[in-house]
């Protein structure tokens, strides 16, 4: 576990109209994910950072009807040091998605 911030909120709007808001404690991770566009119904996950800070994983819900499995891996970065840097520095954290 990070000793440097054992918790921080992410507010991050995404280029593809979507807003995600939520929190990092420890190893845990939720946040909520709205199209500001497409859909009217936010999708919830909850999920744990890896050990290595690399990859983190979860479940997936959209109201109460549909559910799944989610994860997502970082590609030659180091995460830890990335969300460090950023809350230092106190610039907004941003996520793209696909």
């Amino acid at each position: 576990m990070p000793a440097w911030h054992p918790r921080a909120d992410v507010r991050a709007p995404i280029e593809i109209g979507s807003q995600v808001r939520g929190e990092v404690v420890g190893r845990s991770i939720r946040f909520t994910k709205r199209y500001l566009t497409s859909s009217p119904n936010p999708i919830d996950y909850s999920g744990t950072i890896a050990e290595d800070a690399n990859s983190m994983s979860g479940n997936w819900r959209i109201g109460w009807l549909y559910s799944g499995k989610w994860e997502a891996h970082r590609s030659n970065q180091d995460l830890m040091a990335d969300l460090k840097n950023r809350l230092e520095q106190k610039v907004p954290t941003t996520a793209n998605t696909p």
